[in-house]
């Protein structure tokens, strides 16, 4: 079986829903959206997007202090 990308585009109904979410809920949905991460996305892949937000945070910061 080939390995599929996994992709989730919440709907705007979702949004909503998780914008009315006590802070402890939006803490438990995000701890449970990074345990499915750690279980189920190689740890290579992860180094890899880790590298990625990396860079953009530099390049983020570079820009802004010379504007």
């Amino acid at each position: 079986m080939k390995n599929k990308p996994f992709t989730h585009t919440p709907s705007l109904e979702d949004l909503i829903y998780f914008s009315h979410l006590s802070a402890r809920k939006k803490l438990e949905w995000l701890k449970d959206a990074n345990e499915f991460v750690n279980n189920f996305v190689p740890a290579k892949k992860r180094r890899a997007w880790e590298r990625f937000q990396q860079k953009q945070r530099l390049y983020s910061k570079e820009n802004n202090d010379n504007g």
